[in-house]
């Protein structure tokens, strides 16, 4: 194949242009970005008996040069345009960043099927073994290390809740002006045989990745129902809220709007004594979940926004969502008295939350200055520990349901 000099090619941005027969990298050079065909085609070659072989023809929408980012080895392959291209750079840094980010199990599948197509080629040349073959071993065994324990965790999560061993902790949530009770936040925990009580966080995110959280979901929603109306008739108070956190898989589902509402249902619970709280981070799956949040607040739920600042677009979500509370992010709180950043932030969220007549809630708040000041900022309420520690429901019975006389 006659092979185009390279000042055939003409860069601009992160996007470039190849005419018809030029090369766009040579099997053997280092892999330092992929493309992306956004016009032409493109022929991937394999070196044999001093021939290019054709392998494969690359499309428009379709990758190609992963591979050696991926696996940090040269080029196994060639390609040359075979008319006029035009492809999106993509950085290897931006590629490992998207590999990094990916699911342990997915990392595995892909490395080694990388690895398998490098196999292929190499006892196609008639080359034998994989060369280097150690430095392909290495991650795929630290792959494999990471994807065993991703699936004994997901295994052990679906087996740990066929065998109930999970619960719910309430944390109260007050009138910061009267420190009265308001309401509840339902929290889950699991308390594993072999791994005793594991912190949430080592496995509410893998919970939310998979299809775990889905009955995981439904079982906190249903225990949360059932223990707000112990809880309010017990405390006497049927204007009890409860918070229950939901993630964007929840959401997803098609289904499960259907859910809630055979749920509310079947137990009874007033819809409208129920918020169920999402992070700005769901709006990174698309608005198409819109419809969904919009279905579920027709039936009286309501939304609270969930770490309010942390998330890229504070702003929007607010807006699109009509969100009836504003839990403001404990990493504000717990600096809000040293950090005049902090308590700007927190200031113009309490006035702007009062602005559009939403709810202010106070995460974190361990101390009593720190409760003062939101007090006096114009915030309605507040949890944490200097109020109350998430508790099992018997406990906080016994905290706040008012004792008995004695006969």
């Amino acid at each position: 194949m006659t092979q185009t000099p390279i000042s055939s090619v003409m860069v601009h941005g992160n996007s470039v242009s190849f005419t018809a027969g030029a090369y766009i990298f040579r099997e053997g050079d280092a892999g330092t970005c992929a493309y992306l065909v956004e016009k032409g085609q493109v022929l991937i070659t394999i070196s044999k008996d001093g021939e290019n072989v054709p392998v494969a023809i690359i499309g428009v929408g379709e990758v190609f040069g992963e591979m050696a980012i991926i696996d940090g080895l040269p080029r196994s392959a060639s390609a040359f345009a075979l008319d006029d291209c035009d492809l999106t750079v993509i950085s290897e840094r931006l590629m490992s960043e998207r590999f990094a980010a990916a699911d342990p199990i997915v990392q595995l599948v892909t490395f080694q099927l990388i690895k398998r197509m490098r196999s292929v080629n190499m006892k196609f040349k008639g080359h034998g073994a994989l060369a280097n073959q150690e430095s392909v071993n290495k991650p795929a065994a630290v792959l494999g290390d990471v994807a065993r324990k991703r699936l004994k965790l997901e295994n052990d999560l679906l087996r740990g809740l066929a065998k109930k061993e999970f619960f719910l902790v309430y944390q109260g949530i007050f009138d910061l002006k009267t420190r009265d009770l308001v309401g509840f936040e339902a929290l889950c925990r699991w308390k594993n045989p072999e791994r005793g009580l594991v912190p949430p966080n080592e496995f509410i995110d893998v919970a939310e990745q998979t299809s775990v959280i889905l009955p995981l979901g439904d079982w906190i929603m249903e225990q949360g129902f059932k223990d707000l109306l112990i809880l309010q008739e017990a405390l006497g108070r049927s204007d009890l809220t409860m918070s229950i956190n939901v993630s964007s898989r929840q959401l997803n589902d098609p289904d499960f709007c259907n859910r809630v509402e055979t749920l509310q249902n079947k137990i009874q619970v007033n819809p409208k004594n129920v918020k169920l709280e999402v992070t700005e981070r769901i709006f990174q799956e698309g608005e198409f979940i819109l419809p969904t949040i919009k279905s579920i607040g027709a039936k009286g739920f309501s939304f609270a926004m969930d770490d309010f600042g942390t998330g890229y677009s504070s702003l929007t979500s607010l807006f699109n969502m009509k969100v009836a509370t504003i839990k403001v992010d404990r990493s504000f709180v717990s600096t809000i008295i040293k950090d005049v950043r902090s308590k700007a932030i927190v200031q113009a969220v309490v006035a702007m939350g009062i602005e559009l007549g939403v709810d202010i809630v106070a995460e974190g708040i361990e101390h009593e200055d720190e409760a003062l000041l939101l007090t006096a900022l114009g915030c309605h309420h507040g949890q944490g520990y200097l109020f109350a520690k998430p508790k099992p429901l018997d406990e906080v019975l016994d905290i706040f349901a008012p004792k008995k006389a004695a006969a």
